[in-house]
């Protein structure tokens, strides 16, 4: 799965379950999915909405199995929006609702607007002053930034640039993408 479906709400887990049951924590999200959609049986939601209202409990994939379960057995029904841009969204609702396409119509007015490349570009500067402020303040010194290469050492592995590099106490580290680090 590469960084571009991670958006893409029809991507699908590829996880085998054949033979194991469903566990607590899937029962649990369900329960609490259900419970929701109950209180309010017109409301729509979409599945990275979902997977981040649980993340502190539960994993996106649990979150994800739990509404495609409950989708399986007729409690939802799920609408797939595409856009020109090439992502998509996938909206859950209530089997009764019968009338959606109202907010779903509003959430994806939201969803384009936050997602323009002007807001997007701003939040991700504005993360990576905060990571490096972070970093700063742990007694970690801004070295160099956008290098393949630090003290001797060439990152060939990827073909990308380190976005920073950091020292302390006399060792450095470099991160690639705030994702991932190599301490040398």
């Amino acid at each position: 799965m590469g960084i571009e479906d991670y958006y893409n709400d029809f991507v699908d887990a590829s996880e085998d379950y054949e033979g194991s049951g469903p566990d607590s924590y899937f029962i649990k999200v369900q329960q609490q999915i259900r419970e929701i959609y109950e209180r309010d049986r017109q409301s729509v939601y979409y599945v990275r909405q979902m997977q981040i209202k649980f993340e502190k409990e539960y994993f996106h994939r649990i979150t994800y199995n739990a509404m495609i379960g409950l989708k399986a057995i007729g409690y939802l029904t799920d609408i797939p929006i595409k856009r020109e841009t090439g992502t998509s969204t996938r909206y859950f609702i209530h089997k009764s609702n019968r009338y959606p396409m109202r907010r779903i119509r509003t959430m994806e007015k939201l969803i384009e607007e936050y997602s323009d490349d002007t807001i997007t570009r701003s939040c991700g500067h504005r993360a990576e002053d905060l990571f490096c402020n972070g970093l700063a303040l742990k007694g970690f010194l801004p070295k160099d930034k956008k290098v393949s290469s630090y003290g001797g050492v060439k990152w060939e592995k990827t073909g990308h640039n380190l976005d920073f590099v950091f020292e302390k106490d006399g060792g450095s580290v470099r991160v690639r993408n705030k994702e991932h680090a190599w301490v040398h």
